[in-house]
């Protein structure tokens, strides 16, 4: 079920599409029995999946309407999420510990575009520095420095396809100073340069 909302779109995979559908064409588990994806404001959303989100709300706003297309693009999600999953730790952390991560994680979120550096998080959040980048990769299957560069390419990602701004006004808006760099990043998170990924929107 595709629906919008008021900052794009969301997208719910219902138990019985799984089953009907789904289960029935391809061999493996799935994460959950309803899957559900929404493009939302929040840096830390995964930024593989905001991306795959936009490229939706663009065609239903071109009225495309492909069942296949829509289809292809909701089994791209489900792989995500799939993936996403397989890359985090199995080994659960104490709660203490893992009420740390998680507030260094919003801390991050929130401070994308000027993020404390590691030994000040370790400060925030009532551990040290070590163990923090340990538990961090541990919880969330990324390294401190790989959520903020991500938290900052969702949000340059959600500023492109939401304003007109150059992309050097959107590449200083999310903390990165150095326009050559921002390109860097974002090719490498994205598949495109800032520019091709601009001129393939219009």
């Amino acid at each position: 079920m595709l629906t919008r909302t008021a900052c794009g779109i969301k997208v719910v995979v219902c138990e019985q599409y799984l089953n009907s559908e789904i289960r029935k064409r391809y061999l493996g588990e799935f994460p959950s029995p309803v899957c559900s994806f929404e493009t939302c404001c929040c840096e830390c959303a995964d930024s593989d999946v905001q991306i795959t989100l936009y490229q939706i709300k663009r065609s239903m706003d071109a009225s495309i309407t492909s069942e296949m297309y829509y289809e292809a693009k909701v089994l791209e999600l489900m792989f995500l999420q799939m993936k996403s999953g397989n890359t985090v730790s199995s080994r659960q952390l104490p709660d203490y510990d893992m009420r740390a991560v998680n507030a260094a994680r919003q801390i991050i979120c929130s401070r994308f575009r000027d993020c404390p550096k590691i030994p000040e998080l370790a400060v925030m959040t009532g551990t040290s520095p070590s163990k923090l980048q340990k538990d961090f990769k541990t919880a969330f299957g990324m390294t401190i420095h790989e959520c903020l560069w991500e938290t900052r390419m969702a949000k340059a990602l959600e500023l492109m396809e939401t304003s007109d701004e150059p992309i050097r006004a959107i590449a200083l808006e999310v903390g990165c100073r150095k326009a050559g760099r921002f390109s860097e990043i974002f090719k490498k998170a994205y598949g495109m340069l800032p520019t091709e990924y601009m001129r393939a929107r219009t």
